[in-house]
């Protein structure tokens, strides 16, 4: 489900304000022009489902500079699966999706899947754009 800062549930507001000083630190830190995000909360229901591997931008479109994804997991254990699988320079790096988690990457250089989940995976995600007219 894709959220704005007054649709989401109480027990997930402070989500925007962290988010907003995420961009904010990005911003100063990296320089990447970030104006805005948007906010998604997805769910896997745990019988195996996964997300082939992809990069988060959109051909022909630069706005999406950074994804921020915060894991809501209290109970993961190794047997749950849902991890993140991204690809570096130096090697694939698996991501356990714990409890306050938080994982930051460039949205456009980063190639990344979800392996398959076999309980409950819950993540906060944060597509941070810039200027669709810009380009890095």
């Amino acid at each position: 489900a894709w959220y704005s800062e007054v649709d989401l549930p109480d027990g997930l507001r402070p989500l925007w304000p962290a988010f907003e000083g995420l961009r904010q630190l990005l911003n100063q830190e990296a320089w990447l022009g970030l104006r805005r995000f948007e906010l998604q909360l997805a769910c896997y229901p745990g019988h195996g489902e996964r997300y082939a591997a992809h990069t988060d931008t959109f051909i022909g479109d630069p706005a999406r500079r950074a994804t921020a994804v915060l894991y809501l997991n209290p109970a993961w254990e190794p047997a749950h699966g849902g991890c993140l699988r991204a690809w570096t320079p130096d090697g694939d790096i698996l991501v356990e999706p714990v409890l306050d988690r938080l994982v930051v990457f460039r949205s456009d250089a980063v190639r990344h899947e979800v392996l398959p989940a076999f309980a409950p995976r819950l993540a906060a995600t944060a597509w941070l754009l810039g200027s669709e007219a810009e380009k890095l």
